[in-house]
């Protein structure tokens, strides 16, 4: 029978891909609008000016995300450091 293990460590260490979220994000927003003006002139000038309106409204929010899911993930990890704590010490008859 397959098993596997989650250790408050291995949570932690989960959210280290998601805080880089914000910085991609970013650095994706950044970098999108060096290129923005490349349609201008041009009769996509107004679908890609809308498309980089959306975005600017969106990326924010997308990084915001990220942030706050590795921030969840991190709290996770300390409430089951908390609980393991808590069962090793009750199984020992520390409480």
């Amino acid at each position: 029978m397959s098993s596997f293990q989650i250790t408050p460590t291995v949570v932690s260490a989960a959210s280290l891909p998601l805080g880089a979220i914000s910085a991609a994000v970013a650095d994706l927003h950044q970098r999108s609008f060096t290129h923005a003006t490349a349609a201008s002139g041009t009769p996509a000038a107004g679908a890609v000016e809308g498309l980089m309106a959306r975005w600017s409204q969106v990326l924010p929010e997308f990084a915001l995300s990220g942030d706050r899911l590795a921030a969840a993930v991190v709290g996770a990890a300390e409430g089951y450091e908390l609980t393991d704590t808590a069962i090793a010490d009750a199984s020992q008859g520390g409480g």
